[in-house]
């Protein structure tokens, strides 16, 4: 099956996740935008295109973390009924 061309959302989305994890593993002073990039397969034009630096990369991821802890994941569905 060929693959679908990547869009920006997907490029975006890598390097959120990429820095999910790094900030995981090493800290937010220890995470390198280099080694984000190439854990991303992204390029530095591409995470300045979509952030204008590293801090708001590590707002981005935190309320990323924030929206998937509280249930909202970006749709406007609501909870089920049965979840308490």
């Amino acid at each position: 099956m060929p693959q679908r061309p990547q869009t920006a959302s997907d490029t975006r989305a890598r390097i959120v996740e990429a820095a999910r994890h790094l900030f995981w593993e090493k800290g937010y002073a220890a995470a390198g935008l280099a080694e984000m990039l190439e854990r991303a397969g992204a390029n530095s034009g591409s995470f300045y295109h979509f952030f204008e630096s590293k801090d708001e990369i590590l707002r981005t991821v935190l309320d990323t973390d924030v929206a998937l802890l509280s249930g909202d994941n970006g749709s406007r569905c609501r909870r089920p009924s049965s979840i308490a």
